[in-house]
């Protein structure tokens, strides 16, 4: 080898080895810096979890066993001091922190923890009243409730149960008084008038009565009940996917990371009548089982049992109901929020959320009062509880919302609303209680023969006049719920003197009723088709209910007919639906669950309510309390957990 080659071989190696270095450098600085992002996100992520290690200057959760409950306030002007506050400019608090949209439970929830942080919130409710389901419809002197008809004993966390979130929102000032086991009843259209009873004791009882009531299906039952502690054991990855970082959550997801550890996504694409259809032929079996997701207005969509078995276990842990009705605990919540100079304002609907010139951060919201111009109001913080679909679509522009992958995701994993909606008929009723032998259960009349899901989807895709001229066949569809809130309130024998409610709801297409979606209160009341419509459904459903309860005939002093036109007004709802998105498998996948969560990834702009956890009452205030600790860098339910748990002493106002 000349000196020359030698030479061109040193060089080579030389560069060789540089190359190598070079290589080994910038792969160390790369691993280096992609482990220092993980680290920070997994910091950012931890951070929060530890905040009951830490003193706070503001102590957010409350020690509510030593606060007593306080009688409910009968003066109406008191009362509307803080639920019909009116809006005006004068009224809009200085250096606001944070604007919050609708005023349901989900929302006052946020604003509540929000306030004791320190923090100065303005709430914008469109209706004359503050409260949103929890608040009630006043026809001719009687208030009627739109929601909350029970609440559940059942835990939340170990330690903590719904009743304890309605503590912390209203300063345990709300009293609350257990209900009968056997709360709810199935009538099946039966010849001979059997009615079939569901006991709440708690989930092990709900069993057992179900296979005394069916003991040739007790192997049916019981593969249920297995089924039911399986899947509640294995539905952590919903809420893992909503604190994970996003784009975390969307990649475990995407490749399917979840599946080895859970079966959720199995039992979400497993209806329960597929479920059930392996073990059984017994329809009034099938019907009681499924009989609970009345209290949700049902998708005509199959019912996943990874929707149902969880909530069964929660349905079937007994109940209580709260002294003077839900209209309460909007009252007490409010009260709360006010006492930091906050406010809660009545009759402003926000048409818009105001983004700064770059489009990147929400700095406002556009109210339009009951008069008077438009106005712009200004916060660091918009906080929306009226629903992704509302918020997503109505507020915000489009072009804003494709370029947010977790507005854009939220959109694309979930389903427009079903065609389904409530038909409400309101009944006050001459006589007590005790006179007119009432029931504190519920009552669901789910009668017609076959396959129910399938009659369902059958009844709601047929022409309205069709339905409505059938009102003698035996074949009829009807699913009607029943229920008499003054019999569980005590209350009511001071407010109604001799007298009882009804709230009674019958399931309806909305595309029978939506010619006249554009219309008024007052334009549907002058409206004489609409008129008519409305009376037959109302009178077919009033004529279900004399059925069940002929003593009511003769005594009813007042009837309302509510059709879904009119809640769709009241609660600014697509198809006047009560329960925010349709509870479908699309809606309860896990990618509908990592980007239905508390941040919008659009600086500013938050999400509270139903629709970050799931539909109902009490679920809404845990999705308010998730937006909370999101905003505020604390974790509410891991601090409240702690404090429970800590707690030696009894919770006295604990049934």
């Amino acid at each position: 080898m000349t000196v020359s080659n030698m030479e061109e071989s040193v060089k080579e190696e030389i560069q060789s080895c540089l190359c190598y270095t070079i290589s080994v450098v910038i792969t160390s600085v790369l691993i280096a810096i992609v482990t220092f992002k993980i680290l920070v996100e997994f910091i950012k992520f931890l951070w929060p979890n530890l905040s009951f290690l830490f003193p706070h200057h503001h102590h957010v959760i409350l020690d509510t066993r030593n606060l007593d409950p306080v009688p409910p306030v009968h003066d109406k002007e008191k009362r509307a001091k803080i639920l019909k506050n009116d809006f005006s400019r004068e009224k809009i608090p200085s250096d606001l922190d944070a604007i919050l949209i609708g005023s349901g439970l989900g929302c006052l929830s946020t604003a509540v923890f929000l306030t004791r942080a320190g923090k100065k919130v303005l709430v914008l409710e469109q209706n004359a009243q503050a409260g949103g389901c929890l608040g009630t419809l006043n026809y001719n002197g009687y208030d009627f409730n739109l929601g909350l008809h029970l609440v559940t004993k059942a835990a939340v966390t170990p330690n903590i149960s719904s009743r304890d979130i309605f503590d912390q929102l209203t300063a345990g000032a709300v009293e609350f008084h257990a209900l009968d086991d056997k709360c709810t009843m199935l009538d099946t259209g039966a010849e001979n008038g059997q009615l079939y009873s569901v006991n709440c004791k708690d989930f092990g009882t709900w069993g057992r009565h179900l296979m005394e009531t069916f003991p040739q299906d007790k192997e049916a039952i019981q593969k249920y009940v297995d089924a039911c502690w399986r899947i509640l054991f294995g539905v952590f990855p919903v809420l893992l996917v909503k604190v994970l970082p996003y784009k975390l959550a969307k990649f475990l997801i995407n490749w399917q990371v979840f599946d080895y550890v859970s079966n959720y996504q199995k039992w979400n694409h497993t209806s329960v009548r597929q479920f059930m259809d392996n073990y059984t032929g017994n329809e009034d079996l099938k019907r009681m089982i499924t009989l609970l997701t009345g209290y949700f207005f049902p998708d005509p969509q199959p019912i996943s049992m990874a929707l149902l078995a969880p909530t069964q276990i929660v349905f079937a842990s007994g109940y209580v109901y709260p002294y003077g009705g839900p209209e309460e605990i909007p009252y007490h919540a409010i009260s709360q929020i006010q006492k930091s100079g906050s406010q809660v304002l009545v009759n402003a609907r926000v048409t818009s959320i105001l983004l700064d010139d770059a489009q990147k951060t929400a700095i406002g919201v556009v109210v339009k009062p009951k008069s008077g111009c438009q106005i712009s109001i200004k916060a660091p913080l918009i906080i929306s509880s009226t629903g992704v679909w509302n918020t997503y679509k109505s507020l915000l522009p489009e072009s804003v919302v494709q370029a947010h992958p977790i507005m854009r995701d939220a959109l694309a994993s979930t389903s427009p609303p079903a065609d389904s909606s409530a038909f409400f008929v309101f009944l006050a009723i001459h006589g007590t209680t005790e006179e007119m032998k009432l029931p504190q259960a519920d009552y669901f009349f789910m009668k017609g023969p076959g396959d129910y899901e399938e009659r369902y989807r059958e009844y709601l895709n047929t022409p309205r006049d069709v339905i409505l001229d059938d009102t003698e066949s035996q074949e009829r569809f009807e699913w009607t719920f029943l229920e008499f809130p003054t019999v569980r309130d005590p209350h009511a024998k001071i407010k109604y003197p001799g007298k009882s409610l009804c709230i009674a709801f019958g399931m309806v297409a909305w595309s029978w009723f939506a010619e006249w979606d554009t219309l008024s209160d007052s334009e549907l009341d002058a409206d004489a088709k609409h008129t008519e419509i409305e009376n037959r459904f109302g009178e077919r459903i009033y004529s279900s209910v004399l059925q069940r309860f002929p003593q009511l005939k003769g005594r009813v002093d007042y009837i309302k007919y509510t059709s879904p036109c009119r809640l769709a007004k009241h609660l600014n709802s697509h198809s006047g639906k009560l329960m925010g998105l349709d509870l479908n498998t699309q809606r309860m996948s896990l990618a509908a669950q990592a980007a239905l969560r508390p941040e919008t990834g659009l600086k500013g702009l938050y999400i509270t309510g139903q629709d970050v956890v799931a539909s109902g009452t009490q679920l809404a205030a845990l999705g308010g309390m998730l937006t909370a600790s999101k905003i505020l860098g604390r974790n509410l339910v891991l601090e409240m957990e702690i404090q429970q748990r800590c707690s030696t002493a009894t919770h006295k106002k604990h049934i």
